[in-house]
């Protein structure tokens, strides 16, 4: 009897875009809480130096966390990150790319291993790691995914397609 085996390329790519979008998904959530009480901690120390320099000795005011995470703070906004939160969930916009740019598993899955090295590499570079959230995620996928198809496969399309997959959802939005 024969070991089961897992071949990749006959899996349904739709399949591996749900487990992708999930694994995505509680990843930005999470660093969207770990922004959340940074901005959180941050905030606390301004009031307490605040009532210090005004002569009060109570900061008033307690800190609730919302649905909605902080917008990156200046010290972690990079070229990636958007000024507003997308309208589009992860799971959807992984869909989307899929509908007008098909491509194989492996670029779907490569975002994985893009990810883990830009994480690393800024860390090794900057001290700091590369925090993947809501405000940059929807524009990492659309250029890992573009990169990662013109790597694996033999036809890919062009950065002008890619970019209007990109736009129109964001026009759809206004």
């Amino acid at each position: 009897m024969q070991p089961p085996s897992f071949d990749l390329s006959k899996y349904p790519t739709v399949e591996t875009i749900k487990l992708l979008a999930s694994l995505l998904e509680r990843m930005t959530a999470a660093n969207d809480q770990i922004n959340r009480a940074s901005t959180a901690r941050k905030d606390n120390v301004r009031r307490a130096s605040s009532a210090s320099l005004l002569g009060s000795s109570q900061v008033q005011g307690g800190l609730v966390a919302s649905a909605t995470p902080p917008p990156p703070a200046a010290d972690t906004y990079t070229k990636f990150s958007s000024r507003s939160l997308p309208s589009i969930d992860i799971f959807s916009y992984l869909s989307r790319i899929f509908k007008y740019c098909p491509c194989a598993n492996e670029c779907f899955l490569s975002l994985l291993v893009y990810f883990d090295r830009m994480s690393k590499s800024a860390l090794a570079l900057t001290g700091r790691p590369f925090t993947i959230d809501s405000y940059n995620i929807h524009r990492l996928i659309i250029a890992g995914v573009m990169v990662s198809s013109k790597f694996f496969s033999d036809v890919f399309y062009t950065n002008t397609r890619y970019a209007k997959v990109r736009m129109r959802h964001v026009l759809k939005k206004l």
